[in-house]
């Protein structure tokens, strides 16, 4: 019934953000949610209804602002395989992470790490380090990541783990996964991972 009403738009539109969300992860629905969440963008630059009706019971209704709507619609998008579109959208908000994955999707390694690179000159972070590493497989990018991190990055251990148990370095791997897993206990994958290496080096 709120959503067929038309006398208060920012409840309308934050009922429907809300629909979105929950039917995006539901594969017969998904396409909808798209549209739906499209719709809501586009509501954002038309001029009716006028300022003073999309402020009524805005705070209340607890509308996100435009951008956070978009941010929605680029998930939505990756989740269908439209990577192209999504890009188009986190590079538009500089949602440079977000970016890097499109790219990483597209198998476009070359145009990732130009933006990695372009970005860890403004600012160096762990996380763009992880990503630096995935984009040229080399280790030193995870240690750097494990070192500015205060030995808080559990992503840059698990990565190098995995990049060390494709080379094969078993004993080296298991100390990268027994590091990520006393940050982060709840990584099913990566204890496996562990138990194969274990296993190669015979130690039970």
């Amino acid at each position: 019934r709120v959503l067929e009403t038309k006398l208060c738009w920012s409840v309308c539109c934050t009922a429907l953000l809300w629909r979105s969300h929950l039917e995006k992860s539901l594969s017969r629905k998904v396409e909808r949610a798209m549209m739906q969440t499209q719709v809501l963008v586009d509501q954002f630059v038309l001029t009716q209804p006028e300022a003073w009706q999309r402020l009524l019971l805005i705070h209340a209704a607890g509308l996100p602002p435009k951008w956070k709507v978009e941010q929605q619609l680029a998930e939505i998008l990756m989740s269908l395989g439209c990577t192209d579109s999504a890009l188009e959208i986190y590079q538009r908000l500089e949602m440079w992470e977000n970016v890097i994955i499109c790219y990483q999707m597209q198998n476009r390694s070359g145009q990732a790490e130009k933006v990695i690179r372009e970005r860890l000159a403004v600012c160096e972070t762990p996380a763009l380090l992880c990503y630096l590493g995935d984009a040229t497989q080399e280790p030193v990018h995870y240690e750097r990541a494990w070192e500015i991190s205060n030995h808080r990055s559990a992503r840059s251990q698990r990565s190098l783990g995995l990049l060390y148990l494709r080379k094969e370095m078993y004993e080296d791997c298991i100390s990268c996964f027994q590091k990520t897993l006393a940050l982060n206990g709840l990584q099913s994958g990566v204890w496996f991972s562990m138990g194969c290496a274990a296993l190669k080096t015979d130690n039970f």
